[in-house]
């Protein structure tokens, strides 16, 4: 199935001087809404083949394009996952659009998280798809490859070996 443009509205919205946040809305008297952000190197439209079921099931839709992606602005200088949540919590609010379920993978839901975080009046349920929390790790994780942890490991207090075997618990009659 192709969804054309003409199926969906496609507005630019403009939330500050700076910032235009380019956004599909599916269903706008849908109840309750989603918020559906997307990964990295992607648009809102990338979620297209989720549209019919969510508006099928009564939803609001939106799915922005992320500031510095498709339609929507092109920041200067850096950015960060706070920005461009704090981005999407100006987005709900200008829409009244919350609390809102929001689904992010990939980049999407690291925003999703930091929004949750930040912003957690705005949020109904969070889903994170195929994610992560942060960019770079600051350092290695104790639970990285090649690093062990088992019982008694101060990095892990509730680890247990995976090669030590259980008793079975007694058979109780």
């Amino acid at each position: 199935m192709i969804l054309s443009h003409e199926l969906f509205g496609m507005p630019i919205i403009q939330l500050s001087p700076q910032l235009a946040l380019h956004t599909i809305e599916i269903n706008p008297h849908g109840s309750p809404v989603v918020l559906l952000l997307h990964g990295l190197g992607a648009t809102g439209e990338s979620w297209g083949l989720q549209f019919p079921a969510l508006q099928e099931a009564g939803f609001r839709v939106l799915a922005p394009d992320v500031r510095g992606f498709g339609k929507s602005t092109n920041p200067k200088g850096r950015l960060t996952i706070r920005d461009l949540a704090r981005d999407m919590a100006l987005l709900l609010n200008y829409l009244q659009a919350h609390p809102a379920h929001i689904v992010g993978i990939s980049m999407g839901g690291a925003i999703a998280l930091q929004l949750t975080l930040d912003y957690p009046n705005l949020v109904h349920r969070l889903v994170l798809v195929n994610t992560f929390s942060r960019l770079r790790p600051g350092k290695p994780s104790p639970f990285s490859p090649g690093q062990r942890s088992g019982a008694g490991d101060k990095r892990c207090p509730s680890c247990f070996p995976l090669t030590r075997a259980r008793a079975p618990p007694p058979n109780v009659h």
